[in-house]
């Protein structure tokens, strides 16, 4: 999470910057804890999870914990909204690169000053 601080007539306010992005990220990181899944595996899982998801975009729980066994990772098992979370993470690291590649693609193109 990110703070920001404003100066209004002298006094300054601290505010709380929300990046959705991180917050499911986080979100997903907890309930694999709360399930038992050691903290070192997880970014190998949720790279297992993430190739699963983009070769299959809607695919259902039990389809992706069987995928996700075949690969070896039985300790934890994906419910609706765990994988709904991951979804909507893949689905928003995928708008955040567009964004930026379209904005590099502006700035690119922009005369110079």
């Amino acid at each position: 999470m990110a703070f920001l601080a404003s100066a209004f007539q002298g006094a300054i306010f601290i505010v709380e910057y929300l990046n959705p992005m991180e917050d499911l990220n986080l979100l997903l990181i907890d309930r694999l804890k709360s399930q038992g899944m050691d903290s070192a595996l997880i970014p190998s899982f949720l790279k297992a999870l993430t190739s699963i998801i983009s070769s299959e975009p809607r695919i259902d729980p039990s389809q992706a914990n069987l995928k996700l066994h075949a690969l070896g990772w039985n300790e934890v098992s994906l419910d609706y909204h765990s994988l709904q979370i991951a979804i909507a993470c893949l689905d928003s690291d995928k708008r955040d690169r567009k964004d930026s590649l379209i904005q590099t693609r502006i700035l690119k193109n922009a005369d110079p000053i």
